[in-house]
């Protein structure tokens, strides 16, 4: 292995450590609202149940890469600075994990999309479209790694390119999803006469607007400290890219309203189990799936 220079520690490992810590954090938000989910709602059907343990079991799959690779560079090789610049595969492997959860949630999504639209197509392919291609992007990346060896080649050149791209289409795609959404919701509600729907459909989209600009937030941010910046600090965002939902979970409504705190309660459960990801808010989900 070529002599490298000593990276800079609070930059590059102390960025790591300090995002994979929080990504266990949420984890550990994830199972436990994954058993309550389970406990809670035994009647919901099969496929929901499964989507639900698909994206736990890559959740978990997701930390164990993340803590395989920092035990890697900070124990197994202590004391070898380079390998923080040449680290392990696993920790690359994340990203897949990460864009799987993406398209698996949003996958549903552009289902509810596709029901609510009166079962339009076009909508729900461009979507999905949007969903899938950050997960190809991560392929690619994945496949320069493997290659080359070096964290280095995701920091230049065609790595840099695919990374900043893949990166970008996060906001892009929160914002197309949690727009049709946020389109259906309302003219249902135009076509509602009904306060008790109404107040729902109205609470319903308050929770998609703030999740969606929580999670393009955090996009954002990684974006512009992975452009800016010559260090890893970018990734102690990139690696909670498939836990920040749960991160950015909704207010709770101002409404007590009986109706709406069972909706709001299904909801919670929802939204954290499907923490994908990337994406808009789950209870958008749980809010389509009985309104759809």
């Amino acid at each position: 292995m070529s002599d490298k220079p000593f990276p800079p520690p609070y930059t590059t490992l102390g960025a790591i450590e300090i995002g994979m810590a929080f990504s266990t954090l949420l984890f550990g938000v994830v199972s436990l609202q994954t058993f309550n989910y389970y406990r809670n709602f035994p009647n919901d059907s099969w496929r929901l149940k499964a989507l639900v343990g698909a994206v736990w079991v890559l959740e978990l799959a997701h930390s164990i890469c993340s803590w395989h690779g920092m035990f890697l560079v900070t124990v197994t090789f202590y004391g070898q600075p380079s390998h923080i610049l040449d680290p392990p595969v696993t920790i690359v492997l994340i990203s897949l994990f990460a864009g799987i959860i993406v398209v698996l949630v949003q996958g549903f999504f552009c289902f509810r999309i596709y029901r609510l639209s009166g079962r339009k197509l076009w909508l729900p392919i461009f979507c999905f479209v949007l969903a899938v291609s950050p997960l190809m992007f991560s392929l690619k990346i994945l496949a320069i790694f493997i290659e080359s060896g070096e964290f280095s080649s995701l920091l230049q050149g065609t790595g840099k390119i695919l990374l900043t791209t893949a990166t970008a289409l996060v906001p892009v795609e929160h914002g197309a999803v949690a727009g049709v959404l946020i389109y259906y919701l309302l003219k249902m509600k135009r076509s509602n006469s009904f306060p008790q729907t109404r107040s729902m459909v109205d609470s319903i989209v308050l929770w998609t607007i703030e999740t969606t600009l929580a999670a393009t937030l955090m996009s954002v941010i990684e974006l512009i400290m992975f452009l800016t910046r010559n260090d890893l600090v970018f990734f102690s965002f990139y690696v909670v890219h498939g836990k920040r939902e749960s991160f950015t979970q909704p207010a709770r409504p101002r409404s007590s309203h009986p109706a709406l705190q069972w909706f709001r309660t299904r909801c919670s459960h929802h939204s954290m189990v499907a923490i994908g990801s990337a994406t808009a808010a789950t209870c958008k989900l749980a809010a389509t799936k009985h309104t759809g």
